[in-house]
């Protein structure tokens, strides 16, 4: 169970997006994802990290606020 480039996820909030990139670090995974709309159009300045927790069997997609670790992936990324 994982989540992968080019899928649309919803959140437990209801804002949905699509997974544009995975990258590791430090032994975890992270997914670069952008928001989209119902109708799947894309909202340019939505762009965040998520990474994934498997809990009682569900998948849990968590987004990332750490500014240092945001910081950190976007510099990993870019390379």
């Amino acid at each position: 169970m994982n989540i992968k480039e080019n899928e649309i996820i919803v959140l437990e909030n209801s804002q949905r997006y699509v997974i544009l990139n995975s990258i590791e670090h430090d032994g975890t995974l992270y997914f670069l994802a952008m928001g989209i709309t119902e109708m799947n159009d894309v909202i340019p300045n939505d762009v965040i990290f998520l990474k994934t927790v498997i809990e009682n069997r569900y998948l849990y997609a968590i987004k990332i606020k750490d500014q240092k670790l945001i910081s950190e992936l976007t510099t990993k990324i870019k390379r």
